[in-house]
């Protein structure tokens, strides 16, 4: 269920390969990491780009809705 914590590490791919990062597309499942070390079960909303804040040019994010009221996470591909 959205927002669950994960329950066993064997559910989670620990591997943080671009391969599979980069395959991941809208409404696709992914356990995320929160802001207290747990992981959630989160849905992938949109990938976008967004300004880097000291430089100039862009960087990729992923917007994943983090549970049931809509709450979300936007992480920036220096933090995959």
């Amino acid at each position: 269920i959205l927002g669950d914590p994960v329950r066993s590490p064997s559910h989670m791919i620990t591997d943080p390969s671009s391969r599979a990062i980069n395959s991941l597309q809208k409404h696709d499942f992914a356990f995320v990491k929160r802001s207290d070390g747990s992981y959630s079960y989160a849905i992938l909303a949109f990938r976008s780009f967004e300004p880097i804040k000291e430089g100039p040019g862009a960087q990729e994010c992923m917007t994943f809705v983090m549970d049931q009221s809509g709450k979300a996470k936007n992480i920036p591909e220096r933090s995959w």
